[in-house]
């Protein structure tokens, strides 16, 4: 079991459980929020994307430890400078 104050958001608004454990996160329906994880990295999205396909989950100053709390990607792109560093994969959305 985990405590109410050690779950990180690892949805949005509405999330359902297959869409939760896609993410590969903990899903539970009684609690807030429902799909989380235990601690900041602890459950992250497939993040394995290529740069082209990357749709943006944050701002410019996003950083890595507030870009992963949000259950988002977090890669320094390496080829295309323009691609976000915060990002979900946008095939997945």
């Amino acid at each position: 079991q985990i405590e109410p104050a050690s779950r990180y958001d690892c949805g949005f608004s509405g999330i359902m459980e297959s869409e939760c454990q896609e993410r590969e996160c903990c899903f539970n329906s009684t609690t807030s929020p429902p799909c989380f994880y235990p601690e900041p990295g602890s459950c992250l999205p497939p993040c394995d994307v290529a740069e082209d396909q990357r749709l943006d989950c944050g701002s410019p100053d996003t950083g890595e430890e507030e870009c992963l709390e949000k259950g988002c990607c977090y890669s320094i792109p390496s080829h295309n400078h323009y691609a976000p560093w915060c990002f979900h994969d946008k095939n997945s959305q």
